[in-house]
């Protein structure tokens, strides 16, 4: 999944938000979300930890580096809640993603925990780049313009296997 945004007035604007349905090569996906973050003069992105080395390598024949997310995704959905709320982050509307994002469940650990994913059989790849694109910075501050967020979920780990929901 990917998703390009940037800063407008103190909100996040997602400009782009793209997947690619399996089966699908992964490396083409690459080159494809590469192609897009040039077309908006970005050289960095960051992603999940899925699929260990893969991404960074593969982002990087691509003249692009790939920096792994600090936070789980769960902690990212958290950290954005705020900002959901307050309606400082501008989603396109792209009916999976809105779909996803409305299907996430909040549940509270016995420890006191709470944590933040999709229910059984679902997927929330469109929602988890969405979020990170502003989340990996949630606490701190809205992204610039230089930001993006290319999401690698579900996947990548054959030849063929990568990302499964997209539109």
């Amino acid at each position: 999944m990917l998703c390009i945004g940037h800063a407008d007035g103190g909100r996040f604007v997602a400009d782009v938000v793209r997947g690619r349905p399996s089966p699908h090569d992964p490396a083409a996906v690459v080159a494809e979300f590469s192609s897009a973050a040039k077309s908006y003069g970005l050289n960095t992105g960051t992603g999940d930890n899925f699929s260990a080395e893969w991404p960074v390598t593969a982002f990087r024949s691509h003249a692009i580096t790939y920096q792994r997310a600090t936070l789980a995704k769960s902690a990212i959905y958290l950290e954005c809640l705020p900002q959901f709320n307050r309606g400082s982050i501008s989603l396109p509307n792209v009916p999976r993603l809105l779909r996803e994002l409305r299907l996430l469940e909040r549940r509270t650990h016995r420890s006191g925990k709470d944590t933040v994913d999709h229910g059984p059989s679902g997927c929330d790849d469109h929602a988890n780049a969405c979020a990170a694109a502003p989340g990996s910075r949630c606490s701190r501050s809205i992204p610039t313009s230089s930001d993006f967020s290319a999401i690698l979920t579900n996947g990548v780990q054959s030849s063929v296997a990568a990302p499964t929901a997209g539109e």
